[in-house]
């Protein structure tokens, strides 16, 4: 990677802020399903955490900005990309390596076990590689201290061209630490949160077809 510091955004319910901020946050277990697998969960823009105060902590749509205000809070985290060893998913180099960890995997179960496992997708294939370790007493992805991945999210509808020159718009980049002493200082947001607010309120509730 080639930022040094890197800002996560995480939002999480009102209640929970005083605790992460005294005692910093608890690391989400692999059996939450989360993409990456254990670890502190961050966004790399802020737009997409304030959608996850919708969808992740509130869990309703709402149109009101106090009401989200009231029950969420988006901290600011600054993770050390320098000192600690980082792997990012969507890059070349680290989807080699990640191809590696696979053929390991398919070494230790059956031809039909790894079809099965492959045709659920990378955020399952993660959770297998996570009980690998276990077994054979060995780190694969969770030797690296930051994991990145970026994801497509459909916002806008973009024309359809295969162009030259064309780029990927809107993609979620997702941090996951898996060493809490990544993070170096923990702080809460409030600027621009109403501003984003109202965008991720009009892109979630007009059609927004180019």
């Amino acid at each position: 990677m080639e930022e040094e510091k890197v800002i996560g955004y995480h939002t999480t319910a009102i209640e929970n802020v005083e605790d992460i901020l005294k005692k910093g946050f608890h690391m989400s277990p692999s059996d939450r399903g989360h993409w990456l697998g254990r670890g502190i969960y961050f966004f790399s823009d802020l737009y997409f955490a304030t959608e996850w105060g919708i969808i992740g902590v509130i869990k309703k749509e709402t149109n009101d900005f106090e009401e989200w205000q009231d029950k969420c809070e988006v901290l600011g985290a600054i993770i050390d990309d320098e000192k600690y060893e980082s792997i990012d998913l969507s890059s070349p180099t680290g989807y080699y390596i990640f191809i590696e960890f696979m053929q390991l995997l398919k070494n230790t179960v059956s031809e039909e076990e790894y079809e099965e496992i492959i045709n659920k997708g990378y955020a399952y294939i993660i959770k297998v590689l996570e009980n690998l370790e276990k077994v054979m007493h060995k780190k694969l992805l969770s030797k690296f201290d930051i994991v990145y991945a970026t994801y497509p999210k459909k916002i806008y509808e973009k024309v359809k061209s295969n162009k030259p020159g064309d780029f990927i718009i809107c993609a979620e980049k997702q941090i996951c630490v898996k060493n809490r002493n990544a993070i170096q200082k923990i702080y809460v947001i409030k600027n621009n949160l109403e501003e984003i607010f109202n965008l991720v309120k009009r892109n979630r509730g007009v059609n927004n077809e180019k």
